[in-house]
């Protein structure tokens, strides 16, 4: 019996798994060799977006609806508020992240006696680089890369129905702050909270508007009554009235008559004269 010499010869499984592994197969007749590559490690800037620490610029975005309702007892009560934050480098427009103190600042705005503006610090929050991790986007925007916040005020904050005003601030491990332009905005009241943004991220749409009843008002116009050659007969032109002319004044002019002067008598020659 004639016995046959086993060769080694890679199937399509092996040379697939090959292939995926990213390693180099070597076949001498006999054994395989195996070299292993390094894997594909992505860098940090990458994954997470660029870090900078020279922001020159902060850009601050609120949406229609960016209150927040952390209430679970149906009462719809506003108690926070959501936006987007992107910090700019002096190299390019576009949101990086940042290795400082993001501070946000809430202020309630009043008037005085005499009708001027008065703004009262009624809330902050502070975020160093490590606590504002979390608003990270974790994807890139037309943007940059930039922070979601959702922040929460405390229960006993009265501001329902006020003006208010939100200042971002950002201050950079040299010391140096950069703030933002304040967002104006006023919080809904119970008494009419619209769509309100929830823990979740969804949105509780408000009722719709109950539509109004629209009587139609006809007024029916009678037929006057009209003999038949009045209605064939053609009409007549109106003669446009006449233009208003204005009175001339009246001036009155006084003749004074000449006096009469005597006429000078002719005596006639006297004696000795011829």
């Amino acid at each position: 019996m004639k016995r046959m010499s086993a060769v080694w010869r890679p199937t399509i499984p092996v040379l697939a798994a090959a292939m995926l592994t990213g390693c180099a197969m070597q076949q001498d007749g006999k054994t395989p060799q195996w070299i292993w590559k390094d894997p594909i490690v992505r860098s940090s800037a990458e994954e997470s977006g660029p870090v900078e620490q020279n922001i020159v610029r902060v850009n601050k975005f609120f949406s229609q609806t960016p209150w927040l309702s952390y209430a679970n007892d149906g009462s719809r009560r506003v108690d926070g508020v959501t936006f987007s934050i992107y910090l700019e480098g002096p190299n390019s427009p576009k949101g990086v992240f940042g290795t400082g103190v993001i501070t946000v600042t809430m202020y309630r705005l009043d008037a005085d006696e005499t009708g001027r503006e008065v703004a009262k610090k009624i809330y902050e929050w502070e975020y160093d680089a490590q606590a504002a991790y979390p608003f990270r986007a974790k994807t890139q925007t037309a943007l940059g890369w930039g922070y979601g916040m959702r922040l929460r005020w405390g229960e006993n904050l009265d501001v329902e129905g006020r003006q208010v005003a939100f200042v971002i601030k950002y201050m950079r491990e040299d010391g140096r702050t950069v703030s933002s332009s304040r967002q104006v905005l006023k919080v809904p009241g119970p008494e009419g909270a619209g769509p309100i943004v929830q823990r979740t991220g969804g949105v509780v749409d408000a009722p719709p508007p109950k539509p109004k009843q629209v009587t139609s008002r006809v007024r029916s116009i009678q037929p006057t009554e009209t003999t038949s050659d009045a209605s064939t007969a053609p009409r007549q032109p109106v003669a446009a009235p006449a233009p208003r002319t204005r009175p001339k004044p009246r001036v009155t002019v006084t003749v004074q008559p000449k006096p009469d002067r005597p006429k000078p008598r002719y005596a006639g020659p006297t004696s000795g004269e011829e």
